[in-house]
C-alpha cells in the first residue's frame, strides 16, 4: 500500500486580526499565546455561562494561527504537510555500507585471478564505477546514476557471460541484491522529495 503526503490547509485569519483577539503581540511567544487564550477560553467556552461558540471558535482560529510557524502573506493559505507514519524511507548509513560492502566482495571475486583479455584495468573501472553509481543512487535519489547504475551492470553481465568463470558468476550474484537495496534506497528518496514537493 502506497502511502503519500498531503496537504492540510490551515487558519485562514491573518496574524494581526489573531493577535488583538488574543490580546497579545503578534510576534508574542508560544507561553503568551497559550496563556491568553486559556484566559479568554474560559469566559467564550460556550458550555460556560455567557459563552459563544462563534467567538470560542475564533480564539482557537487565532490561537492556531499565531503558534503556526511563521508569518503568510495576506490571501494566501499556509499549508501543512502531513505525512502518513507507513510511508517508505531512505536507508540509513549502516545498511547503505553494507551494500557497498557486498559490492566490493562481488567486485574482488569477479576480478580475483580472472584473466580480462581487453586490458586488465577493466573490470575493476567498470566495478568502481558500478559502485559508486550504486551508492550514490541510494544517497541522492538521482535518476542518471540509477541508469548508470544499471548500464554497468549489464556490462557486467554481458563480460561474465563471455568470460564464463565461477567468480565473476558468484560475484554477479551478490551484486544483484545490493544493487536492489541501494535502488529501493534512492527511490526512497525520490518518493520523499517528491511527496515534500507536492
Amino acid at each position: 500500500m502506497e502511502t503519500r503526503a498531503y496537504a492540510e490547509p490551515m487558519p485562514t485569519m491573518d496574524r494581526e486580526r489573531a493577535a488583538l483577539l488574543l490580546g497579545v503581540a503578534v510576534d508574542a511567544g508560544r507561553a503568551e499565546v497559550t496563556a491568553a487564550f486559556a484566559r479568554r477560553a474560559r469566559t467564550a467556552h460556550p458550555d460556560v455561562d455567557g459563552g459563544d461558540a462563534e467567538t470560542f471558535r475564533l480564539l482557537v482560529e487565532a490561537r492556531d494561527r499565531l503558534l503556526a510557524a511563521g508569518p503568510a502573506p495576506d490571501g494566501e493559505m499556509p499549508l501543512r504537510v502531513v505525512v502518513r507514519e507507513n510511508a517508505p524511507r531512505p536507508h540509513g548509513p549502516l545498511l547503505l555500507g553494507a551494500w557497498v560492502g557486498i559490492l566490493l566482495v562481488a567486485a574482488f571475486l569477479s576480478v580475483f585471478r580472472v584473466e580480462h583479455p581487453w586490458a586488465p584495468g577493466e573490470p575493476l573501472l567498470r566495478w568502481g564505477l558500478l559502485i559508486a553509481a550504486g551508492w550514490g543512487f541510494g544517497v541522492t535519489g538521482r535518476r542518471v546514476l540509477l541508469v548508470a547504475m544499471s548500464l554497468l551492470f549489464l556490462a557486467s553481465v554481458v563480460t561474465t557471460l563471455i568470460l564464463t568463470t565461477w567468480g565473476g558468476l558468484v560475484g554477479l550474484l551478490l551484486a544483484i541484491p545490493a544493487l536492489y537495496g541501494l535502488a529501493l534506497s534512492g527511490e526512497a528518496r525520490l518518493r520523499l522529495a517528491r511527496d515534500v514537493s507536492a
